[in-house]
Parts: structure tokens; C-alpha cells; sequence
């Protein structure tokens, strides 16, 4: 199992908490899910679970997701999502933005659904 963070202290902290549960089949790096640090085609299971809206570019971290799952992985996203009225996700990303300054935007369903295509 592979674990990608762009931060080295979550990168640490995941280590850490692998070997403290006993999990020896693991392996963690810093690295950016526009760019993952892996071959082409080795997962057989890609998530990421709430890191979507810190994501610049998403379609390109979705691609390489694609590219280095295998032909019959699957890729699962779990993510916030924004109202599809565009006057309240303007607003529910006012808010994030206060909240978590590093956050680059909270998709709705279609947008999501857009940079899947």
C-alpha cells in the first residue's frame, strides 16, 4: 500500500501510525497528486478522501490517478461538495476559504462529475 501527502509531517505521521498498528506493507512519501511519485498502472485501488478542494488543477491529479491505477482498479473520491446555484457555492467558498486559507475550491456534483470526464 502507498500513501502520498504533499505535506512531510502528515507523511510522518501516517508512518508512524502504520507501525505503531503493525502494518509493515506500506509505503509513504511526500508527493503531489498532480504528480505522483508512482508507475504507470501498479494500484489496484486509488482513493482520496477530502483533499479534492486543495487540488489546482483536478482534472490532472484525476489522470494521474487513472494512470496509475490498473485496468480493473477503481478510483475513489470522497470530497465536500458545493451547491450546484451559483451564487450559494460562491458563498460556501467565501466561507471555506476563511476556514482553511489553502483550500483551492469545493466542487459541486456536475463540476465533479466534469473533471472526471
Amino acid at each position: 500500500m502507498y500513501g502520498i501527502d504533499l505535506s512531510p509531517r502528515m507523511v510522518h505521521e501516517a508512518d508512524t501510525l502504520a507501525r505503531t498498528l503493525g502494518h509493515h506493507n506500506t509505503a509513504f512519501c511526500q508527493g503531489d497528486a498532480e504528480a505522483l511519485p508512482l508507475g504507470h498502472e501498479i494500484c489496484d485501488l486509488v482513493t482520496s478522501k477530502l483533499a479534492f478542494h486543495y487540488f489546482p488543477q483536478p482534472q490532472v491529479a484525476v489522470a494521474e490517478m487513472v494512470r496509475v491505477a490498473t485496468r480493473t482498479a477503481r478510483v475513489v473520491l470522497i470530497d465536500r461538495v458545493s451547491p450546484e446555484d451559483l451564487g450559494k457555492r460562491a458563498y460556501r467558498n467565501r466561507l471555506e476559504k476563511l476556514r482553511t486559507p489553502s483550500q483551492t475550491y469545493v466542487y459541486s456534483a456536475s463540476q465533479l462529475l466534469t473533471a472526471l470526464e
